[in-house]
């Protein structure tokens, strides 16, 4: 990636995060009262609590990528629908401009959504990882898998039961999200990846 295309992706402000926010609540809340679902019935089918649910519809808690996945998989509806970013049919290009940028509780760390799949059973996004930052497991996502391509700079992946995976550009690696423990920029300069999430399974119980 050249550095003309990473200046482009400029992250989010503070402003920015709380109006996308409230957005993303009132999108959820409208979507889920469209397929007649009650907010109890959300939760029971992603796993999340109806308290933190609540939160999330008046704008008043912020949603991992994780998280959104799941209850994009429960609305039937692609993450990108429910962020409101420009629409991109099947089979189409998404152009560079038009990727919005997912919410993310990891500093330095960027996720910008691609391309939807045509059954919304995948997820594409492009990461930017900034020098020296690490991106930790918040066990959001479990019962899925992931797949990371390296596009640019160098990636350590820490999974549970065996050694660390170091990337280098060009080099891919899948993984079940269970496993997942890190992923740290292993260069001295921005690393660039592409990363695919599978559905997740669904759980009875709501996380508390």
């Amino acid at each position: 990636m050249t550095a003309t295309a990473t200046a482009a992706l400029t992250p989010m402000t503070a402003t920015a995060t709380a109006a996308h926010a409230a957005e993303l609540g009132r999108a959820i809340r409208v979507r889920r009262g469209l397929l007649g679902l009650s907010i109890s019935e959300l939760g029971r089918r992603s796993g999340l609590s109806q308290s933190f649910l609540s939160q999330v519809e008046m704008g008043q808690s912020d949603l991992s990528v994780g998280r959104l996945i799941r209850i994009a998989q429960v609305l039937d509806i692609s993450v990108s629908e429910l962020i409101e970013a420009p629409p991109a049919p099947p089979g189409e290009f998404l152009a560079a401009g038009d990727r919005a940028e997912l919410p993310n509780p990891s500093p330095g760390l960027r996720l910008y959504l691609l391309a939807p799949s045509a059954d919304n059973a995948l997820t594409y996004v492009h990461g930017i990882l900034e020098p020296g930052a690490v991106a930790r497991a918040t066990r959001e996502n479990l019962g899925s898998q992931s797949f990371i391509y390296l596009i640019e700079g160098a990636a350590r992946i820490e999974l549970a039961g065996s050694e660390p995976m170091l990337l280098a550009p060009e080099d891919s690696a899948s993984y079940r999200s269970d496993d997942f423990k890190a992923m740290e920029n292993a260069h001295d300069a921005e690393t660039t990846f592409v990363w695919v999430q599978a559905a997740r399974a669904r759980r009875e119980e709501p996380e508390r």
